[in-house]
């Protein structure tokens, strides 16, 4: 994800401009925490506001997964508890398989 941070520079010797915006890379070091994260266009909400996600397992395959949803930042939902990490999600038609499994619209 990618964030604009202010950073205030010490010193009258920087070279820098006052309101300058510059590009700034930053290694991230340590054993931080690895989050689950996926799109929002996969986050399903049934009846009772419990949120799934249809996995594909494999072509023609599709499974309902429940999720636990720690937030929603834009476009992208960090997972408390959800499928394995580099599981394909469905993004696009999850509305339908949901109706197909339940058989709404019948």
């Amino acid at each position: 994800m990618i964030g604009m941070l202010h950073y205030e520079v010490s010193g009258a010797d920087h070279g820098l401009v006052n309101r300058e915006l510059v590009f700034v890379e930053l290694s991230l070091a340590g054993a931080g925490e690895k989050r689950k994260i996926i799109p929002f266009a996969a986050v399903m909400y049934d009846a009772k506001g419990n949120t799934w996600v249809y996995t594909n397992p494999e072509p023609l395959v599709f499974v309902r997964q429940p999720i636990k949803i720690d937030t929603i930042a834009g476009d992208e939902v960090l997972l408390v508890d959800g499928p394995p990490a580099g599981t394909a999600v469905v993004t696009v038609g999850g509305a339908e398989l949901f109706g197909t499994e339940f058989g709404v619209g019948k």
